[in-house]
């Protein structure tokens, strides 16, 4: 199981995909939040937050977590006290992720900028989050959602289905357009290498794994 994560104070979008990359189960947990969570301190938010998290993760026996990360936006330009709350979500769900094994070393956890996330799905990374942003979604993926917090987790958890999918096959690259490949290919080893798409593709497939995320 493949769990997609998209943290929020008031609306954490939350999408499981089955062993075969189809939606198993999703939820934006504004939706589920009784009347006295959703106005009680952030504190206890984050607490609720993090604890249906771990129990998903139990419940389901979840194998690889994708996170969205933070957004360029909302590091520069929202002021200290929107990003504060944020941040304190993603410290306390990071370190139950953490005591229970899910790291990026261990290659089961990642954290994806958010212009990946959709660039995967949307093929391009600036989807506007308007009022036919639902719509435009559908369009492209021909999947119902009912709020922006689902499909930013269905979307996470999409990548990460592909990505360790050819991590375990590299022949999924076949199945994948090039926009799709760029988002799980790791940009700091390519430029290291000075590799681009193209001569990536002409790497030997034993030497390809090396460069994805």
């Amino acid at each position: 199981m493949y769990l997609g994560i998209d943290l929020s104070i008031n609306g954490t979008g939350l999408c499981i995909l089955d062993n075969d990359g189809k939606i198993f189960f999703t939820v934006n947990l504004n939706s589920i939040y009784t009347k006295q969570v959703k106005k009680s301190h952030r504190t206890v938010r984050i607490a609720c937050t993090a604890e249906y998290i771990a129990d998903l993760i139990k419940q389901h026996s979840i194998c690889f977590i994708a996170k969205e990360g933070y957004s360029f936006g909302s590091m520069r330009f929202r002021g200290s006290s929107s990003i504060t709350p944020l941040a304190e979500l993603n410290g306390v769900v990071e370190h139950y992720l953490l005591k229970n094994d899910f790291t990026e070393a261990n290659n089961n956890y990642l954290i994806v900028q958010p212009t990946k996330v959709k660039k995967f799905t949307l093929s391009k990374g600036n989807f506007k989050k308007d009022t036919a942003y639902l719509l435009n979604i559908y369009e492209k993926t021909k999947i119902r959602f009912n709020t922006d917090d689902e499909v930013d987790s269905y979307m996470v958890a999409n990548l990460l289905f592909h990505l360790i999918r050819t991590k375990k096959d590299i022949s999924h690259i076949k199945e994948l357009y090039d926009y799709q490949i760029e988002c799980i290919l790791d940009e700091d080893k390519l430029k290291s290498k000075k590799l681009g798409l193209k001569k990536w593709l002409k790497l030997q497939d034993s030497e390809k794994g090396f460069y994805l995320l």
